[in-house]
């Protein structure tokens, strides 16, 4: 699966285990990383300010978003934009405001492979 993360200034608490937002024109699922990891554990990662991590996938390449493009046909960064955009109808307000995002990062295919790098940023991790 490729998609979006989200690299969280303040964790958002949302559900145990994975959320699905049906009704999303990607088909977007996404889980909370933290609750799987120890106490603590994001502290000693990149530069200290990230405090939760959302990682999404999309399901459906081929829909047009809000954007009126589908996911295939948009860049890393429009990318981003539009599973946030799809995102914050279903979540709390502000738990994807600019103020809380530290750092996103998206992997999208091209010519059949995911991108498979890091952000510098947690690379330390």
């Amino acid at each position: 699966m490729n998609g979006a993360m989200f690299y969280l200034r303040e964790e958002v608490k949302l559900v145990k285990g994975h959320i699905i937002f049906m009704d999303s024109e990607w088909a977007l699922t996404a889980i909370s990383q933290v609750q799987f990891w120890p106490a603590g554990y994001l502290a000693g990662c990149g530069n200290g300010n990230v405090n939760g991590v959302l990682s999404v996938d999309i399901s459906d390449w081929d829909t047009c978003g809000r954007c009126g493009k589908p996911a295939k046909a948009c860049t890393e960064e429009e990318i981003r934009q539009e599973v946030r955009d799809q995102m914050v109808r279903h979540l709390p307000v502000g738990s994807l405001d600019h103020t809380n995002v530290e750092l996103t990062f998206s992997s999208i295919p091209q010519s059949g492979s995911p991108i498979r790098t890091r952000p510098r940023t947690v690379s330390r991790c």
